[in-house]
């Protein structure tokens, strides 16, 4: 089995430098069904991946650290890309290792955490299973428990699939001195753009930018829903 840990996109203020707390829960999963699957007798390879700028790799050998066996950084800038022309880098590369599972964990405090996973899982063509604080696996398929605002649900997907780790799922585990040392000779390798082989090139966006303009306050609310609207029809939207 071929697990790949998707980690998350480098927030503005996030260091680049060390693995965020939110992507080790992403980690220690994979690690733990690593652990499970050679316990039975079978082969686990457990891969972790970043859509973030080369100073991101300290992020990438944090998870070396954890146990992971094989790193790679998709070469991004910040603001080079939008959540889909990043999603589209990740997902590229993911095709190329041809994992079973694909572990991700959520990582902001809005939508755009999981509607990363999402746009990653979509334009990798695989399904994608949302929240999961639990996780159960077989030869063919993948299962996951999650807690929404009506109920419990379970929800199942053949694999492979995207599975979005919960935070609650698990307690991660911190690196031993021994694995620093061994994330320092392991290999990570640097995907960057204009790459000669096309299947490992960012799709790019459908969005781009064209012109900044000033901000508009409006400081009277009586006049706030005809500036708003004034503004939408001087720019084609309403």
């Amino acid at each position: 089995m071929r697990i790949v840990v998707c980690l998350a996109p480098p927030l503005a203020d996030a260091s680049l430098t060390a693995l965020a707390s939110h992507d080790a829960h992403a980690v220690e999963a994979a690690l733990r069904i690593g652990e499970r699957e050679r316990a039975e007798g079978r082969t686990a390879e457990l891969v972790v991946a970043a859509g973030a700028p080369v100073e991101a790799l300290g992020t990438v050998r944090g998870a070396l650290a954890m146990g992971v066996q094989r790193g790679a950084l998709i070469d991004i800038e910040p603001g080079d890309e939008d959540l889909v022309g990043r999603a589209s880098a990740v997902a590229a590369w993911v095709r190329d290792q041809s994992p079973d599972l694909v572990l991700c964990c959520p990582w902001s405090g809005d939508t755009a955490g999981t509607l990363f996973v999402a746009a990653m899982a979509e334009a990798a063509g695989m399904p994608v299973l949302t929240g999961a604080r639990d996780l159960h696996l077989d030869a063919r398929s993948a299962r996951i428990e999650r807690q929404t605002e009506g109920a419990d649900e379970r929800v199942v997907a053949d694999l492979p699939c995207v599975v979005e780790v919960a935070e609650t799922m698990n307690q991660a585990r911190y690196p031993t001195v021994k694995g620093r040392a061994r994330a320092q000779h392991l290999p990570i390798d640097l995907v960057r753009r204009g790459d000669p082989e096309p299947s490992r090139v960012a799709a790019g966006s459908p969005t781009s930018v064209t012109a900044d303009r000033d901000t508009v306050v409006v400081d009277d609310p009586a006049l706030a829903v005809d500036a708003i609207v004034s503004f939408l029809r001087g720019r084609d939207v309403a």
